[in-house]
């Protein structure tokens, strides 16, 4: 369990593979479940890109400013500086699978912006 970025609640996440387990760039493969109530924060990377593929549930999903629903097929990318978080406000868990790709490898970054999103939508 663990807060995700300052967002709202502790969530279940596991890294599937991380940096080291490739001779790419990647930064890591995870997998993510947000129970209702819970979030990742609002943040921001200038040196990886991630994609969010939403495997079950439905939440809020903020990138760059402009927020929609996410459920499950949905695959949403998250560019290089560009801002992201997710909101589980359903009654289910929200899963997740995560993809990371870095720009340097074995190097990332991240900036953390101070919103759980529980007020956005």
């Amino acid at each position: 369990m663990t807060a995700a970025h300052g967002g709202r609640g502790e969530i279940r996440a596991r890294a599937i593979w991380e940096s080291r387990d490739f001779r790419t760039n990647f930064w890591a493969v995870g997998h993510a479940v947000l129970g209702p109530g819970t979030s990742v924060g609002y943040h921001r990377h200038d040196t990886i890109e991630e994609c969010y593929a939403i495997m079950a549930g439905r939440g809020r999903m903020t990138v760059d400013g402009r927020t929609f629903v996410v459920e499950p097929h949905d695959v949403i990318m998250n560019r290089l500086g560009g801002c992201h978080g997710i909101v589980n406000d359903g009654p289910n868990d929200l899963e997740l699978l995560t993809v990371a790709v870095s720009m340097v490898k074995g190097e990332a970054d991240e900036d953390d912006l101070g919103d759980d999103l529980m007020g956005s939508g």
